[in-house]
């Protein structure tokens, strides 16, 4: 194949203009879209009286407005999610500190359906709302790389909240969620820190969202939920197995998904501590 450049023919009116024949004005020209786009130039220089500079200036300034406008629709919604998941994990862990259930995982088995206090009550409220909204979102959110993943993710995740809702077992539901929630606070915050250069920002937020994703999504949620459920689930709910089947196949689901990101997230880290790469949304062909 030939990997000769087409090239650049100024239309009559440019080819003899000293100005068109700036690297940054020849840039520019080449980046319209089309001849005719070019050909159209000399007559918007007339009619506007405006120089080429000034023309490609404005584009410029157009481009450039485009892309603050869609950083800051990106940046409000990560800054919403980092905040509201700060508030949601601190009233899960408040919930925790006055459930005996947290310290003693066997008593979620001891009777169902389960009496759940009203905090518990409240927060299953709240994080109800959280994740629904992220499932519906997803549909209107930038498509990424593992959208297969998220879209199992969300919605296997407001499939047990609902479920256990409904069959009594919240307080099952409730450790889920205090465990799983809690790493989605520091990658907004590292993704904040990196647009507005905040370098230490990043960084540190970066290195939370490791460090908590591996503690919480794996480690505690293997301790507190996977090891506890295939313990004590099959005896205290006999009468109800395909319930438990049900609720632990969706449990593995999320497990297998958090090993999955696991890998990516530990990809990017190794890059980022031995290569000396930037940290970046690898699930993204681009994030400014």
């Amino acid at each position: 194949k030939s990997n000769k450049r087409k090239r650049l023919v100024l239309p009559s009116g440019l080819d003899q203009n000293h100005e068109s024949h700036s690297p940054e004005n020849l840039a520019f020209l080449a980046s319209l879209d089309s001849d005719t786009t070019r050909k159209e130039l000399p007559q918007i220089m007339k009619e506007l009286d405006y120089t080429l500079d000034e023309i490609r200036s404005y584009c410029q300034y157009q481009k450039d407005h485009y892309k603050m406008k869609q950083l800051s629709v990106k940046f409000n919604e990560e800054a919403w999610k980092g905040v509201t998941m700060l508030f949601v994990t601190i009233y899960g862990i408040y919930v925790m500190s006055h459930e005996g259930f947290w310290s003693n995982p066997a008593a979620l088995f001891e009777e169902w359906p389960q009496i759940e206090s009203w905090r518990v009550f409240l927060y299953y409220q709240i994080a109800t709302g959280y994740h629904a909204h992220r499932a519906v979102w997803q549909f209107w959110d930038k498509k990424r790389k593992d959208i297969i993943a998220m879209f199992i993710h969300h919605w296997v995740t407001v499939v047990l909240i609902a479920s256990s809702w409904y069959w009594g077992i919240m307080n099952i539901g409730a450790v889920v969620m205090v465990v799983h929630d809690n790493a989605d606070i520091f990658l907004p915050g590292a993704k904040c820190g990196r647009w507005l250069k905040w370098n230490l920002m990043k960084n540190v937020s970066f290195v939370l969202f490791v460090s908590s994703w591996i503690i919480s999504r794996i480690c505690l949620f293997s301790w507190k939920i996977i090891i506890p459920v295939f313990m004590y689930a099959p005896s205290a709910y006999s009468c109800h197995y395909d319930k438990f089947l049900f609720f632990a196949s969706l449990l593995l689901v999320l497990l297998c998904l958090h090993f999955y990101w696991a890998y990516m997230i530990l990809k990017v880290a190794i890059d980022w501590l031995c290569c000396g790469q930037t940290v970046e949304d690898t699930r993204s062909d681009s994030e400014e």
